[in-house]
């Protein structure tokens, strides 16, 4: 029988209960924290999601949080989500019925002012057009030609080069309006 053991340890005992893998769900959860401030508001809106699920089962949570805001990068950097996730689980895996994040990941949208940069700054209109516009494959295309290489890498489709696009913007905006 496959499954995993959920290990308590106290002063002086130590609890095992095997938790057959078909007892486990594994589930998404997306949550915008793009209004937060703080690290602590990220882990109160966390938590308040987390509270909100309803389960009758061990849940693992794969977990996708959606922010407009570059200060959860450096948050990440610092480990400060790290330690939060680590507060969360803490708190959440005591009960019979617990919860877990076992993954988490930081999709970074770009914000509304991404328009109004078309409109306002003409340097940042312009780049982000040429970004859009242009394609990127003739700037990897030498990674094709590459004999090591060309075994293990496959041709970008378009939504990944659309996503490629996306993070590149993201990246330049932030590093050039940066304080």
């Amino acid at each position: 029988m496959k499954g995993c053991y959920h290990v308590v340890l106290n002063e002086g005992t130590t609890d095992l209960a095997f938790i057959p893998l078909q007892a486990i769900q594994i589930n998404p959860l997306v949550v915008n924290v793009s209004p937060c401030n703080s690290v602590h508001e990220v882990e109160s809106v966390l938590m308040e999601h987390v509270n909100n699920l309803t389960y009758s089962t061990p849940q693992l949570i794969d977990l996708t949080l959606i922010s407009t805001d570059q200060r959860i990068t450096k948050w990440q950097q610092d480990g400060r989500m790290e330690e939060m996730m680590e507060l969360i689980n803490e708190a959440t895996i005591q009960s019979s019925v617990w919860s877990y994040i076992f993954r988490y990941s930081v999709s970074k949208k770009v914000a509304s002012f991404d328009r109004e940069l078309y409109k306002g700054d003409h340097f940042i209109s312009e780049l982000l057009y040429e970004i859009d516009n242009q394609s990127i494959q003739p700037f990897i295309a030498e990674i094709y030609q590459q004999k090591r290489a060309r075994k293990f890498v496959e041709r970008l489709t378009i939504e990944e080069e659309m996503a490629l696009k996306t993070a590149v913007k993201e990246l330049l905006i932030y590093e050039l309006l940066k304080e």
